[in-house]
């Protein structure tokens, strides 16, 4: 099987009221849709439409963002989200700076053949419910 995890960022740019980063394996796109909704898309392939069945909602406004060497911060009113670019991955943190969520720094989304994986930090009191199981203990 073909393990293949999003390296370096090797691109970035503002299209509108998207910002797009394109690293060697795919390219993610990142929305606003208020104070307190930030979209992240990471695809290998995207197509012309953008559809989403858990958001339906237009994105907000145009927005801002710092870049440094680094790093990508885009700061709205109620959580901030850093970007590290190499390799790329993606940290929510509230306005306060208390770490959200975020993707596990070694291995963060990769492609397992044709199957999209996303490995994520795991706090101490955080649960991870699972629901698409047909048995079994919900906290995964």
């Amino acid at each position: 099987m073909n393990f293949e995890i999003l390296g370096n960022t090797e691109h970035l740019k503002k299209a509108g009221n998207i910002l797009i980063i394109q690293s060697k394996e795919a390219t993610a796109r990142i929305w606003i849709y208020s104070d307190s909704i930030i979209r992240i898309n990471v695809s290998k392939a995207f197509d012309d439409t953008d559809r989403s069945f858990a958001v339906i909602q237009q994105p907000a406004r145009d927005f801002e963002f710092t870049e440094s060497d680094e790093e990508i911060t885009i700061a709205i009113k109620a959580i901030q989200l850093q970007i590290s670019k190499n390799p790329l991955r993606f940290n929510f943190y509230n306005a306060e700076g208390k770490p959200l969520g975020g993707d596990d720094d070694r291995f963060g989304i990769n492609w397992q053949g044709d199957r999209v994986i996303n490995y994520r930090k795991l706090y101490p009191d955080e649960k991870i419910i699972g629901l698409g199981e047909k048995t079994g203990n919900l906290n995964k």
